[in-house]
């Protein structure tokens, strides 16, 4: 929850004083839950303690409630009273109370609109008589407050409602510091308006308030919506306000709600004011807005709805109210009253628009004062939305653009607005502490101008707030990326030097040098009071060596082009009209362009053989400001043409344009049917503007595409859905010329979200090496999308050095800048990577298989071959697909990734329901992220490293993801701010079918993921899944973990066992893991069961009943049984159905007597004598309750059983049971009980065979190893072992039963070392995360390992990051190269003996690696311990004097 804003002093003179009750005149009574005492004035429930209100003296009562869940409906009527009731937040401001002092509605039975959890009545607009803070309101079914004026602050509401109520009901009420979620209604808030009663204006307020999660949806179905919107589906809404009111809305963040509205206004009778000012409407799936126009008899003839300083950035295409606009307007007919709407200083993502789906009578009723130069379209841009931080970042374009007459003096956060003193306030909920935004250099050309060395440095400012001028800093030194200032100047953007201003470029020609390197920055600032921005970031440019100046395009003219367009033309001397094979000096021309003479950006840059531009990337009604520069080969720039402006054409039409390249001509002239089509792509592109589709027919186009800003290109799978044509209609490289397959025909369109999309089209050839699908990191418009396409055979196999070239930017063969979705779309049998920057970025739905797998690279390049890098703010990667991607990796987690994520960004990265499934690289590498990182329903099964963080600092949540190694003990528990909870390990019975990745149906990934997420649970689930199911599915579940959702809300279980008997079979299954379960029908035939049957045998109505004994039957007739689970009563949702076990009843055989069990490491081992002559099976069964044992092994056909699936130090209760051929089973044998424990048992006569308990020991050492689990030990009986044994990467204590009577010498001698550690443990840390192997009391001996083709030949090997601990061990008479070989490793030897070893280099040799200033990961230490009679104690080490330590030990050198 929200911080609280308002501290003690301020809740005391506010609740208390602004009653204006003499204090000493008040009551105090105190509430408790579960009181029983006899103290005064204290009760066990609030509705005791308001009972005894009414009865006492005094007016004026305080109720405090102690923390507690108190289930019960409040109910206080004024009758001459005033109460305060509250939590113990009143006294001491601590908001941990508010959470803990909880009003909860489960199993409250409410009948009617007036039968609320909490109901205050009191007289008309009087807001003091009743005030409630601090409490939460959880779980109401239908109705959590009805409150008729009054004061409610600091309350967490939640959880409440359902479809056709309404939670929260208000007249005239203040609200304040509230945190409303989850909640669901026909509207969540509604103010006024039950039915048809008229009643007196009333005044209501929120104020520095969130909602989140939030779901309002009215229905026709419903006489009256039950007092909300009535009887008309679209019209729900978090905020529903009518009958004569004036609301306010201030300070609020709605975030992430669904349904209709976020206002739906109006209605019942026409309302008189709604004001909206500084709130953040973000990311909801709703429209901000409904206003209705109609029963206008009452009250008032005319509305007035008033929006300032408020950011709006909504989902609003995917709101349940259909028209796609941002608001709508109801029609009010014959009934309709006049409607006035003033909208100023708002921060809108989207145009403001007023004409779609308007009712009849619009023009007439409803009147509009939108102020164009104060509304603002562009990107919020804020700090962390995941961890509800809604403040702006220094670069938003509402810092500093509010209106400070209708802000209020304090922000959401209680801070003062505005700030600093003397700017305007922001735009939103949240104040920042700067004035204005962020400037910013947009390029720096280097020119010559009247004979003079000049730096023209372009640069962006927004028009609001006004900034009076630009502050140019320059030097000559640069450290990192900060510059030493020195002022070059002080641009004044007043100084016009044409009829429009060119303000957005300063020239500096101020003592400027030959082939120099100059830094620059900029502020601006605003003369009213002295307000000075931020330093941008610093640019460079290096002037040039040479004087001859660039001519300047002079005639520079604009007219209208087409429907929309703007025609450029101008006058150039550079204007080449030769030919290609002259040689020539080659001009180019840029075209800059801004929506504001203070705001001009790069449009595009053309080649010097033309002098005419049409720029087909304009808005409809709006004027636009154009200037030109001319540059040469050296980079040097003119100076800049005079600026002109135009404006668009006030209408224009979208067109579908047709492309058919086997029957299309390029000479048709309206190429807008399939049978009148263009034959090439680049002759559409050319006739498209923004706003119009290109759909090609099949076919390969192996051209180039140059698109404009805003137009859809896509196959015939945009308007038939046949996935056939996504890959017949195919953009082809292969053959053409350098550059990317897909770039703008502009770079620019001044901050406005236009996207160009590409929907169902196959992508191939794209070689890499500069040769791009698309980039648009080199182009100022990022806002692309790609839905339904198939990326194929891009990028190169072959990775070498050359010369001159990056093979990091070589390898790379997409790329994207800022909001960029990619979604339903496959990558396969690519090899290079794709490669995101900035912020808005979403990969969504998508198939990445067979990527990266065909890769050749010498070890001498330095190449990350990745198939996804993200440096990026705000990534969004879900619902996606990766599957046998990237090659082993030799363990270089840096060069070999599936993806690397990171960016030194200011929202978090969110990774959600992704299935990644046998990958052969490194699966995630994360190098620096910030703020924070979401892990959250993804499967990760068999990948060869799931994470490898680097320099991590920020804050990792890793919730309700399966893995099949532990998650929790992956590299990412190395970070120190990490977050775990419920990550379940899996191994198998995941996948139905692992090529679709469909969930079998009774995997325990069934409902154990989360619905929300995020550091404060504020993100939720997408609500489809790979394959466009509804996710969750069905609804009122859990999400499933993955990316695919099973139909199925709870997992089937599993039907373990059948145990025929005399006429009666025994039934047993499984409970499934997650999931609501009321009970179980069981299905029996003599036939097999299909899962189509619908008529149970059984239903046991109770979810622990997990057996059935079915009677009555006869014997030697198969009978099949399936189970299936179900929740519910009355509407019962099911499970699928279990596994099918069929068995024929029959007489039971004779049993055995008794079972003996052997405990072993997770094991245990089974042993029956059976007297009968006769050979027989067996069934043996396992519990931890003796009388609900379960089946564990059928038909077994000796008298030895061994379970492996035992937990260590667990009891469990053996016996058996004889079984005959038709699966009846005689009585159990008596039970025998054992705890397997951790420890394996090695004895130079145990048997592969055994379980490697005390009483059954294996043989071999390096079995034990292989098979076992960190942590545990290897206990190793008397007596000499022959082995080579390994310990990679494994936790173990090897310990002697006795010490000094254990030797292992090697098996091979000659060929590898007695024992090799390899903890593989991370690089460059000063402590290992890893713990340490143990070996303890034993002699290694032996060894005559000389063979250097073979590893450095020893006879103990410590390398590759290790740490192991030798306790009261001996190394002795080993003739190896050396005794004992370290690199890059801590060994210690403790008590020890290194003795008579003979090698040519000693008892002790460190490789390179080794550094005295790592003591606990690169120095090995010898402790107690006698090194005598050895050949050297190290030869040849240059290494030896930081390579080792001895402490208190015996050196005799000999």
């Amino acid at each position: 929850m929200k911080r609280v804003h308002f501290f003690i002093s301020f809740l005391v003179s506010i609740l208390l004083l602004s009653t204006s009750v003499n204090l000493s005149a008040q009551k105090t009574l105190t509430v408790q839950s579960g009181y029983t005492g006899t103290a005064a004035d204290t009760y066990a429930t609030i509705g005791q303690a308001i009972n005894a209100a009414y009865n006492v003296t005094e007016q004026n009562i305080t109720v405090i409630v102690k923390e507690g869940t108190y289930k019960e409906k409040v109910t206080f009527t004024q009758n001459g009273k005033n109460l305060v009731l509250a939590s113990e937040f009143l006294l001491d401001g601590d908001a941990s109370h508010i959470g803990k002092t909880i009003i909860n509605g489960n199993g409250v039975t409410q009948r009617s609109t007036d039968d609320a959890l909490v109901t205050a009545y009191g007289n008309n607009g009087d807001t003091s008589y009743f005030k409630f803070v601090g409490f939460t309101i959880d779980s109401a079914s239908q109705y959590g407050m009805d409150i008729r004026a009054g004061q409610v602050s600091n309350c967490i509401l939640r959880n409440s409602g359902s479809i056709g109520t309404i939670p929260f009901f208000f007249r005239g009420t203040m609200l304040r510091n509230l945190t409303v979620y989850n909640n669901i209604g026909v509207s969540i808030f509604a103010f006024q308006g039950v039915g048809s009663e008229a009643v007196d204006a009333r005044n209501w307020l929120i104020e520095n308030s969130i909602f989140y999660n939030n779901k309002p949806l009215s229905q026709s179905s419903l006489s009256d919506n039950r007092g909300g919107p009535w009887n008309q589906t679209g019209l729900g809404a978090i905020i529903w306000s009518t009958g004569n009111t004036t609301g306010t809305l201030s300070n609020n963040i709605f975030y992430n709600n669904y349904g209709d509205n976020i206002i739906t206004s109006g209605g019942d009778r026409t309302t008189d004011t709604l004001n909206v000012f500084n709130n953040v409407f973000y990311k909801n799936n709703t429209k901000t807005a409904y206003f209705i126009n109609w029963w206008g008899n009452f009250g008032r003839n005319n509305f007035t709805s008033r929006w300032v300083n408020n950011i709006i950035d909504n989902n609003y295409t995917k709101a349940t109210n259909n028209t796609n606009s941002e608001f709508s307007w109801g029609d009010g007919g014959s009934n309709g009253k006049p409607q006035n709407y003033i909208l100023k200083n708002n921060l809108f993502y989207t145009e403001f628009n007023t004409n779609r789906n308007q009712p009849s009578n619009f023009a007439t009723t409803f009147t509009f004062d939108y102020d164009s130069t104060t509304n603002i379209i562009g990107e919020a841009r804020f700090i962390d939305t995941a961890s509800l931080n809604f403040g702006l970042r220094a670069t938003s374009p509402g810092v500093g653009a509010g209106n400070n007459t209708f802000a209020s003096a304090a922000d959401y956060n209680g801070a003062a607005r505005p700030n600093p003193t003397g700017s305007k306030v922001d735009m939103g909920a949240v104040e920042s502490s700067l004035p204005m935004p962020t400037p910013s250099i947009t390029s720096i050309q280097k020119a010559v101008i009247g004979g003079r060395k000049a730096n023209k440095i372009n640069f962006s400012i927004y028009s609001n707030p006004k900034v009076d001028s630009v502050i140019i800093y320059r030097s000559t030194v640069s450290k990192d990326t900060a510059i030493i200032l020195s002022s070059a100047g002080t641009y004044s953007l007043t100084n016009r030097k044409d009829t429009v201003a060119n303000a957005s470029v300063f020239t500096d020609t101020t003592g400027l040098a030959n082939s120099t390197k100059y830094y620059y920055t900029i502020k601006a600032f605003i003369n009213s009071g002295k307000l000075l921005s931020q330093a941008s970031a610093v640019d460079s440019v290096t002037t040039s060596a040479s004087t001859s100046a660039v001519s300047v395009p002079t005639s520079l003219t604009a007219a209208d082009a087409g429907r929309s367009s703007v025609s450029l033309t101008w006058t150039s001397s550079n204007i080449y009209t030769g030919t290609y094979s002259t040689t020539r000096t080659k001009y180019s021309l840029d075209i800059y362009r801004g929506t504001s003479a203070s705001n001009l950006s790069l449009l595009n840059t053309l080649e010097d053989t033309t002098n005419n531009f049409v720029d087909k990337t304009t808005y409809i009604n709006t004027t636009y400001y154009y200037y030109l520069v001319n540059r040469d080969a050296n980079g040097v720039v003119s100076d800049s043409s005079r600026n002109i402006s135009w404006k668009t054409p006030t209408t224009t039409g979208a067109k579908k344009w047709y492309v058919d390249k086997t029957g299309g001509s390029d000479a048709c002239t309206d190429c807008t049917t399939a049978t009148n089509a263009y034959k090439t792509l680049s002759s559409a592109m050319t006739n498209a503007v923004k706003g119009d589709t290109i759909l090609a027919l099949p076919g390969i186009y192996k051209e180039k595409i140059k698109i404009n800003p805003g137009v859809t290109f896509g196959s015939k799978f945009m308007i038939t859905g046949d996935t056939s044509f996504i890959r017949s209609t195919v953009i082809d490289t292969l053959g053409t010329n350098t550059g990317s397959m897909v770039t703008y025909a502009a770079f620019e369109t001044n901050g406005n979200p236009i996207w160009t999309s590409f929907i169902g089209l196959t992508f191939t050839h794209a070689p890499g090496k500069g040769k791009y699908v698309i980039n648009t990191q080199q182009q100022w418009q990022k806002f692309a999308s790609f839905q339904n396409c198939l990326f194929t055979n891009n990028g190169y196999t072959d990775i070498t050095n050359v010369a001159g070239r990056d093979a990091n930017q070589d390898f790379i063969y997409m790329q994207f800048q800022d909001s960029t979705l990619i979604e339903n779309s496959v990558f396969e049998n690519n090899n290079g990577l794709i490669n995101f920057g900035g912020s808005g970025i979403v990969l969504k739905n998508n198939l990445f298989r067979n990527n990266n797998t065909n890769l050749n690279k010498s070890n001498n390049v330095w190449c990350e071959t990745g198939l996804i890098n993200a440096w990026a703010n705000g990534l969004k990667i879900s619902g996606n697909i990766f599957y046998n991607n990237g090659m082993t990796n030799n363990n270089d987690n840096w060069q070999f990734f599936i993806m690397k994520l990171g960016g030194n960004s200011s929202d978090s990265t969110f990774i959600t329901n992704n299935t990644f499934y046998r990958n052969n690289a490194t699966l995630i590498a994360f190098n620096s992220p910030t703020p924070s990182t979401h892990i959250t329903n993804n499967i990760f099964y068999h990948n060869l490293l799931d994470f490898f963080p680097n320099n991590v600092s920020s804050d990792f949540y890793v919730k309700n993801n399966a893995s099949t190694s532990k998650i929790e003990e992956s590299r990412l528990s190395n970070i120190s701010s990490i977050n775990f909870s419920n990550n379940i390990q899996i191994s198998s019975n995941v996948f139905e079918d692992s090529t679709l990745f469909t969930i079998d149906p009774s995997s325990v990934l069934i409902n154990s993921g989360i619905n929300s997420f995020g550091s404060k649970g504020t993100k939720t689930i997408d609500s489809k899944d790979f394959y466009n199911n509804s996710r969750p599915g069905p609804a009122g579940t859990n999400s499933d973990i993955g990316a695919v959702e099973s139909s199925f809300g709870i997992a089937s279980p599993s039907l373990s066992s059948l145990d025929g008997a005399n006429k009666s079979v025994v039934v047993k299954w499984k409970k499934p893991i997650n999931g609501t379960i009321t009970g179980y029908e069981i299905f029996r035939s003599t036939s097999s069961i299909p899962s189509t049957t619908s008529s149970a045998t059984f239903v046991i109505a109770k979810a622990d009943s997990l057996f059935l004994i079915d009677t009555a039957l006869v014997n030697l007739t198969k009978y099949y049984y399936r189970v299936r689970a179900y929740s519910g009563t009355t509407s019962k949702s099911y499970s699928a159905f279990s596994n099918e076990l069929f068995v024929k009843p029959n007489t039971p055989p004779t049993g055995v007597d008794t079972a003996i069990a052997y405990p072993g490491p997770r094991s245990v081992a089974v042993q029956w004598s059976d007297t009968s002559s006769v050979k027989r099976k067996y069934n043996v069964y396992r519990g931890i309750d003796k009388d609900n044992l379960d089946k564990v092994a059928s038909a077994v056909d000796t008298t030895y059983y061994i379970d492996n699936t035992a937990i260590a130090n667990t009891k469990y209760f053996y016996g058996v049971r004889v079984v005959d051929s038709v699966g009846a089973a005689s009585p159990i044998s008596k039970l025998t009980t054992v705890v397997p424990n951790n420890i394996w048992v090695i004895d130079t006569a145990g048997k592969a065979s055994n379980n490697g308990s005390t009483g059954l020991p294996i043989k071999s050492i390096q079995f034990a190893i292989d098979n076992g689990a960190a942590g545990d030990t290897i206990l190793l009986n008397n007596g000499t072992y022959y082995e080579n044994l390994q310990l990679i990467k494994k936790t173990y204590t090897l310990i002697a039963k006795n010490k000094g009577k254990v030797t292992i010498s090697p098996l091979d001698p000659a060929a590898s070392p007695i024992l090799k550690i390899q903890d593989q443990g991370d690089w460059n840390v000063t402590n290992y995360s890893k713990a340490p192997n143990k070996i303890i009391g034993i002699t290694f001996s032996g060894s005559t390992f000389n063979q250097w083709n073979k590893g450095f030949p020893s006879a103990i090997e410590i390398s590759y990051n290790s740490n192991p601990i030798f306790e009261a061990c001996t190394i002795s008479n080993n003739t190896s190269i050396v005794a004992i070989l370290v690199d890059q490793s801590a060994p210690v030897f403790r008590n020890s003996l290194i003795i008579n070893n003979t090698g040519e280099r000693g008892a002790f040799y460190a490789s390179g690696g080794q550094d005295s200033t790592r003591p606990r990961t690169k120095v090995a230490r010898f402790v107690n311990s006698i090194i005598y009679n050895n050949s050297f104690l190290s030869r040849y080490d240059g290494n030896i004097n930081k390579a080792f330590v001895i402490f208190n030990s015996i050196y005799i050198l000999t």
